[in-house]
């Protein structure tokens, strides 16, 4: 807390929508939201660390909590901070505090229908709207998207370093060379999507939108769902005869195609 007391002296970060929800998911045991449902993590960056309350931190390291993806991205920055600490010994360090807000769940507050920010501040979000498609006017959007928590848990124990990067991406390209890839887009998820934005019907999201292509040009895209979950879970038996439930794809051999979605 001693970062957020001494930021409360100005005015300006007192008075501002974003220091209310800050004190608010701070002060809160659960970390909520006032906007949106799900926590809404409140961390602190001060001199090369990051800062949080001890009651947050029990629940960011319980690998049964739902703050997993949480979690995999507090590894992600303190993997950062120690590479900075390794390669710039003379880096300077913020000594005054960088409080930022962390979005644990699915939905940024960002709609793309009416291109409006429920939030009127940055913060890390897992997902940003497309520039291309929804983004008309700029940056009506402040939601900052972060690497996806999935690829972290996947590569993190193999690449420590950005060398070893390189090295994977030269014997990829030697095993996976782009005149032998298969000559289609491939695609693997569940049927988790945003309710917020788009109809309650499978076929009527993103993702039964892309599998549905799928199966009227399976020449072009590769794509089908691993699991039916959440909202659809007690359609399963139904919805499974009438979309593609297949099996996943590890990364590896998702290299064997032109395109990853």
């Amino acid at each position: 807390r001693l970062g957020l007391q001494k930021m409360s002296h100005d005015n300006d970060f007192n008075d501002n929508e974003f220091a209310i929800q800050f004190r608010h998911a701070l002060r809160s045991d659960n970390m909520t939201s006032l906007i949106l449902k799900g926590p809404v993590v409140p961390l602190i960056l001060r001199n090369g660390k990051l800062l949080c309350r001890r009651v947050h931190k029990q629940q960011i390291k319980d690998p049964k909590n739902i703050l997993m993806r949480t979690r995999a991205i507090v590894e992600m920055i303190h993997t950062g901070l120690n590479l900075v600490e390794e390669y710039e010994k003379s880096s300077h360090k913020l000594s005054t505090g960088l409080p930022f807000l962390l979005l644990n769940g699915d939905k940024q507050g960002c709609d793309i229908r009416k291109q409006q920010d429920r939030f009127n501040y940055p913060r890390l979000a897992w997902s940003y709207p497309s520039p291309k498609k929804h983004g008309e006017e700029e940056d009506w959007c402040k939601a900052i998207p972060v690497p996806s928590y999935i690829s972290w848990k996947t590569f993190h124990k193999e690449h420590t370093t950005h060398s070893s990067w390189n090295s994977t991406f030269a014997s990829q390209s030697n095993e996976y060379p782009w005149s032998s890839k298969i000559s289609k887009a491939v695609w693997r998820g569940t049927t988790t999507y945003d309710s917020y934005f788009f109809g309650h019907e499978l076929n009527e999201t993103p993702r039964g939108k892309l599998v549905r292509k799928s199966m009227e040009s399976p020449e072009v895209i590769d794509a089908g769902f691993v699991n039916i979950i959440q909202q659809y879970a007690p359609q399963k038996e139904e919805l499974s005869n009438q979309t593609i439930l297949t099996k996943p794809i590890p990364f590896n051999d998702q290299m064997k195609y032109k395109a990853i979605l």
